[in-house]
């Protein structure tokens, strides 16, 4: 005989305790995500933050985006400039609303597998998402914290409001903040709708909710606001630096999103299995049914692949950072499903005592990775930049005081964001404009078309001739040691590491024949 049932929840007593802990764990991933952020030195991309946020009125903050940049959406850069007249654009400040969305996304997520299942479960929930690849944008000043959060949020409306016109207008304008933070959030709706489909509702009018009509409108404005800046993109030379995706790519999506995903499962299930229960005979097994927040929450495992199918003709980018909206409803289906198989083959008077194992186990994982970034947050090194960078620095003296050179000619973008950043004599830096369009696009045009919004000195060919024996130039392009050469001066290659930096000094040639005349 097999029966149908549905576990035993915890009463609101039980409970209390949980919001607690879910509020003390968020809390600690609030305070160590400051502490992170205000020691670890600001990289390339969050520089660029910076430089927005800083920038005075939000319609200026547009038109520099169309300008300098069209391939970003403009909304993150608002919020960060809105935010950052709150907390500053320091190093610290500029990642406050990054913590901030981070702590409250983990709390929406907690609420939402609770309301499925218990206050245990729920903490599962929260614990899972601390050891995936989430808690690096609690200190990281883009807009991933802000799509986590909206994500969630769309999440619990979809799975806990009721089918009303009320909550289809929450879920819709949930969809539409996330949209407008990020365009791979519209992907969300895939599985929406999959178990929208799914689910048998004799009541409906329609094939899918009103909820799902209301989330397809709100992505449809989203997108819509942000093709304003196609026009731009059409017009930009270059598109995406990030490889291509392919199915070979999905691999890595799963690994970086779920660092030790398998190693945790199967810990799990050790764990789980030590304290399964035998059922000889035909002895009564109770089998759960699965929730609505479940099925919602295992078809997010399609993120990537819908990324992969229909943004790869547009975009020509995946990477795994994109799809942190799929993290809120996979934490919630895995809460879901430890709740309903325990309660299946475990001794209800154990049913605790294996969750809590979990609990600890993903909670200790987390903290613990949480911790080892603290004690070196500096160490945090995307691409090695930082790390160049402090080399870069080392070598400056010796350029501006053994050398004489007031000067220091960037001729690429490379390290000149970070190095400016950090730079004692960021006053001297000057960024050099090639002669050649084609190639000015090929450099980076952006830093070029920066010096209406922000102070970025820009130097032509000629005045770099002009105070050639004052200046030290960084990378230099062969376009530029060609003309420079054409104009009569010699390569003096001063550094190779980390970076190149060359002097131009007059050929000898040249003097020979000034000394002739």
């Amino acid at each position: 005989m097999e029966i149908l049932a549905e576990p035993v929840r915890s009463t609101k007593k039980r409970e209390l305790w949980s919001f607690g802990v879910a509020a003390s764990l968020a809390g600690f991933y609030f305070i160590t995500s400051l502490y992170i952020a205000s020691r670890r030195p600001l990289w390339f991309d969050e520089i660029l933050t910076v430089m927005y946020a800083r920038i005075p009125g939000a319609a200026t903050i547009w038109r520099a985006v169309f300008h300098t940049d069209p391939w970003e959406p403009a909304t993150p850069y608002l919020a960060f400039h809105f935010a950052g007249a709150t907390f500053g654009t320091g190093q610290l400040g500029i990642r406050v609303i990054s913590a901030i969305t981070l702590s409250v996304g983990l709390l929406i997520t907690f609420d939402c597998a609770r309301r499925s299942t218990d206050g245990l479960h729920g903490l599962i929930a929260i614990a899972f998402l601390t050891c995936s690849g989430l808690p690096f944008y609690g200190y990281e000043a883009r807009c991933y914290g802000m799509y986590f959060m909206c994500a969630a949020a769309a999440f619990w409306i979809w799975t806990h409001a009721r089918n009303s016109r009320r909550e289809a207008v929450a879920f819709g304008f949930a969809v539409f903040l996330a949209c407008c933070l990020h365009p791979y959030a519209a992907l969300c709706l895939l599985p929406f709708g999959l178990a929208d489909l799914a689910q048998q509702d004799a009541n409906r009018r329609w094939p899918v909710s009103y909820k799902f009509l209301a989330g397809f409108l709100g992505a449809s404005v989203g997108i819509g606001t942000l093709t304003i800046q196609l026009p731009a993109v059409l017009l930009a030379p270059t598109g995406f630096s990030v490889p291509r995706p392919a199915f070979g790519s999905l691999q890595n999506t799963y690994s970086e999103l779920f660092p030790s995903g398998v190693l945790l499962l199967v810990l799990c299930a050790i764990w789980t299995a030590l304290f399964s229960k035998t059922s000889p005979g035909n002895l009564s097994v109770l089998r759960p049914m699965a929730t609505p927040a479940e099925r919602a929450g295992w078809l997010f495992f399609l993120f990537p692949l819908a990324g992969l199918a229909l943004t790869n003709p547009v975009t020509h980018a995946s990477p795994p950072r994109y799809f942190l909206g799929m993290l809120p409803g996979v934490a919630v289906a895995l809460a879901c499903l430890i709740w309903r198989a325990t309660n299946a083959v475990i001794h209800m008077r154990k049913v605790n005592l294996v969750a809590m194992g979990i609990l600890t186990l993903f909670a200790t994982v987390g903290i613990a990775r949480q911790i080892k970034t603290m004690r070196a947050p500096e160490l945090i090194d995307p691409y090695g930049q930082l790390g160049q960078t402090r080399e870069f620095l080392k070598l400056e003296e010796n350029l501006v005081w053994q050398d004489g050179r007031e000067f220091i000619v960037w001729n690429g973008p490379g390290l000149y964001l970070t190095a400016k950043q950090y730079s004692k004599f960021s006053e001297r830096y000057i960024f050099l404009r090639p002669d050649d369009e084609h190639e000015r696009a090929q450099v980076w045009n952006r830093i070029l078309d920066w010096a209406e919004y922000a102070p970025v000195k820009i130097w032509p060919m000629k005045d770099l001739a002009a105070q050639i024996g004052r200046a030290a130039v960084v990378e230099p392009m062969p376009s530029t040691v060609a003309a420079m050469q054409k104009m009569g001066f010699e390569v003096s290659i001063r550094y190779t590491r980390p970076v190149r930096i060359v002097y131009f000094i007059p050929s000898t040639k040249r003097q020979l024949l000034r000394s002739a005349t």
